[in-house]
């Protein structure tokens, strides 16, 4: 509406990660947190099944949380770009999934 702010587009990275069969929910949500620590990422919201994370003053970079994932994918900085990691049942039903996903601006921007 009116005097609403733009917002820049922006599209998803987002990746899947596996759990080994002996992985619970609360195990799976404290390694993503102390992974999170360890690359400079805050909890800033958290539920039974996921977590927002955002970059604290020594964020380091993405790929701590998510091998394969380059910065010069994410378009440069990642100053104030969030992630979520959310706890979810694979479709083969086996085991725990941790589906994460952060925004990559457009080219341009």
């Amino acid at each position: 509406g009116p005097g609403a702010m733009a917002r820049p587009s922006a599209s998803l990275l987002k990746a899947k990660l596996a759990c080994a069969s002996t992985v619970d929910n609360l195990s799976a949500i404290k390694a993503c947190e102390m992974a999170a620590g360890e690359c400079g990422y805050q909890v800033v919201a958290r539920t039974r099944r996921s977590l927002v994370l955002m970059p604290g003053p020594r964020q380091s970079s993405l790929s701590c949380l998510v091998p394969g994932f380059s910065l010069g994918a994410l378009g440069g900085s990642t100053s104030g770009r969030g992630i979520t990691a959310e706890l979810v049942v694979p479709e083969d039903g086996d085991g725990l999934a941790i589906n994460v996903a952060t925004c990559r601006a457009q080219r341009g921007e």
